[in-house]
């Protein structure tokens, strides 16, 4: 069996994987939840996970799947109990470091406020001499040089000249207290990598793999070396001076660098074309037109367009233009989960039901409930015949209006605007519905008042009412 296999560029590379694990070890009985997967990320598991079940068509026990982070933790930890130190507490182990082994680097930084930029840079860089294995005696030359003077700032120099000590007290401070940086993570895990066993695994598969830290290129090799490890690549050297780096330390056969190419390989056809555009908005507003432009010459192409966003803060901006062009548009990209209407929803209930007080709910977590964007646009119609539109907009004046008067922009008689609000008493409130029908007086849209009192009711029976009896996540 081949230990090492390239893919070519242009393959499905988790299809060619699932067709090798299905080849190697499915067809023929094999345990595969005694393999192990390496990948870059988290997400390339979860396509894997797709193409074994349906090979297998199945329940079945799965292998087990690692990001590289998380497989670097799980070798630290076979040897003793480490936990990663949070950020803050990293920078100001390191401004107390400073203070100690080098307080010229603090002045006029004497508090931990004003050296935090310097302290998360001093962090990176020892960091990054963690990650590359650059050994105490390599530094030497640095602090020899610095004690002549580098042409920059001379604080610099101070920091050169102390650097071993910097970095051998850092060390220490963090083991002695079980906790261990991002760096010395790997750091650790290539020292004892020798001497772990993993018995549990059969094989470890390290795949689609790019630049590698030295600490990586160790930790693979050893496992390679100890005919543990199947190393999938994808790209040739010749295309990637970074994949032919990989080779050569790997001391891989000329051979072995050539892709596996199937019958339906594509040979890629690239147009590239450059644009220009001086921020944010109209950098989506040209990829708007270009959809345009696109769609008119062949509405199926837009089917087959991917956009690729380098920052995230782009992508509601992104959303907005192109919405008016694209029915449908699938993100998949690390959007963060808490900016998700769906988790902020579901986090407000839990929290309005923690803060209440006998039927009476906590004005501020209330109105964070009622204001959730999915929740504005609810289609809560009853016993009148209104369109999609007409029906979520009744639920957004409703609830801005309901906003207004518990935030006391709009002066009442009857609702009170105290901490707490009363939802039974909100029902039955003459005033509010009176402040609705205003509203809706300025658009072509009529409904009654009983129905606008349906509309708040199913509001909070949804999202209140529903949810008091339950005591416990589980439920939730």
């Amino acid at each position: 069996m081949d230990r090492i296999i390239t893919v070519d560029i242009t393959e499905n590379f988790i299809k060619h994987l699932a067709d090798y694990i299905d080849k190697n070890y499915i067809s023929r009985g094999a345990d595969i939840s005694r393999l192990a997967f390496v990948f870059g990320g988290k997400r390339p598991s979860l396509f894997l996970k797709k193409e074994l079940s349906e090979k297998i068509g199945k329940s079945y026990l799965p292998p087990e799947f690692f990001s590289v982070e998380e497989f670097i933790k799980y070798i630290v930890t076979k040897k003793d109990i480490y936990i990663e130190i949070p950020s803050l507490d990293d920078y100001f182990t390191v401004y107390r470091l400073a203070q100690e082994l080098s307080p010229e680097i603090l002045k006029n930084k004497e508090t931990f406020r004003k050296f935090l930029p310097w302290a998360k840079e001093i962090s990176k860089f020892i960091e990054h001499l963690d990650l590359e294995l650059v050994e105490t005696k390599s530094l030497g030359s640095i602090q020899k040089v610095a004690s002549i003077g580098y042409d920059v700032p001379e604080s610099i120099n101070f920091l050169f000249r102390n650097i071993i000590k910097l970095r051998e007290k850092y060390h220490d401070v963090l083991n002695g207290k079980m906790t261990l940086s991002r760096g010395m993570f790997y750091l650790t895990a290539s020292k004892v990598i020798e001497n772990i066993d993993f018995n549990e695994f059969d094989v470890i598969f390290f795949c689609n793999f790019f630049y590698l830290h030295k600490t990586e290129e160790k930790i693979i090799k050893t496992l390679y070396n100890q005919n543990k490890a199947v190393l999938f690549f994808q790209g040739g050297q010749d295309e990637w001076s970074v994949l032919k780096t990989n080779y050569d330390h790997f001391s891989l056969p000329e051979q072995s660098s050539v892709p596996e190419q199937s019958s339906g390989t594509i040979i890629p056809s690239y147009r590239i074309s450059l644009y220009s555009a001086f921020d944010i908005h109209s950098q989506v507003s040209t990829a708007r037109e270009i959809l345009k432009s696109i769609k008119k010459e062949n509405d199926q192409d837009l089917d087959r367009t991917v956009i690729v966003t380098p920052d995230a803060d782009s992508l509601i901006p992104l959303l907005c233009e192109s919405s008016s062009v694209v029915k449908d548009i699938n993100v998949s990209m690390g959007y963060p989960l808490y900016d998700n209407p769906v988790y902020t929803l579901f986090k407000s209930i839990f929290s309005v039901q923690l803060s209440k007080r006998s039927r009476e709910y906590y004005a501020k977590d209330y109105l964070k409930v009622i204001t959730n964007p999915l929740v504005k646009n609810l289609r809560i119609s009853p016993g009148i015949k209104l369109n999609t539109t007409d029906s979520s907009m009744i639920t957004r004046i409703v609830v801005h209006k309901i906003e207004e008067v518990l935030k006391g922009l709009v002066k009442t008689k009857a609702i009170p605007t105290g901490m707490f609000v009363d939802l039974t008493k909100l029902e039955r409130s003459e005033e509010l519905y009176d402040l609705v029908l205003d509203e809706l007086g300025n658009t072509v849209l009529k409904i009654e008042k009983e129905s606008l009192v349906q509309v708040v009711k199913q509001l909070h029976k949804i999202l209140f009412f529903d949810w008091e009896e339950i005591d416990n996540c589980y439920t939730f």
